[in-house]
């Protein structure tokens, strides 16, 4: 109840039923103290304070220093909206110092992991070249069978295609 307003009775009378103070707003039967706060823009635990941590409806935002949309997932705080650093809503940042590393990033020859997926210079990076597989270590390879990567992979090692003859190193 609000504690403005309080009589002393033996038992409830009439509007004056509670047994407690505090009540910051008696015209609404689901704000008083203690009530669960709720993603609303009200405060509806009396407290002064309104959408805190952890409110029922919050979402889960990740510290994210470089502002690159992803945070860091072992660093998050559950809130009504974004809160200073904490306002990434997607985790997996394995460089938060970087802007341009993130898991939405395109992997670059660069010897850095740019994507967070923990793998380097993977094919298909920007920057690639084409290696054409060469079974026989002539430095040719054969046309059609090409992967590009930032370097030579096992077989796919040949900067040149048109061997004709990928078992002969003499042809």
């Amino acid at each position: 109840g609000l504690a403005l307003f309080s009589q002393c009775h033996c038992a409830p009378y009439g509007s004056y039923s509670a047994l407690a103070t505090g009540d910051c707003n008696d015209q609404d039967a689901a704000i008083y103290p203690y009530a669960v706060e709720v993603c609303d823009g009200v405060d509806n635990d009396c407290d002064a304070a309104f959408d805190e941590e952890n409110a029922s409806g919050c979402t889960t935002y990740y510290y994210d220093l470089d502002n690159d949309g992803y945070g860091l997932t072992g660093d998050s705080q559950c809130w009504c909206s974004a809160q200073g650093t904490y306002r990434a809503t997607a985790g997996g940042d394995c460089d938060d110092s970087d802007f341009a590393t993130n898991p939405g990033a395109a992997e670059w020859c660069d010897s850095a992991d740019n994507d967070c997926d923990g793998a380097v210079d993977e094919q298909d990076a920007v920057g690639c070249d084409d290696y054409y597989y060469d079974a026989d270590d002539d430095g040719y390879g054969l046309d059609g069978d090409s992967q590009c990567w930032c370097a030579e992979q096992g077989l796919y090692r040949a900067p040149n295609g048109g061997d004709c003859d990928d078992a002969d190193p003499l042809v």
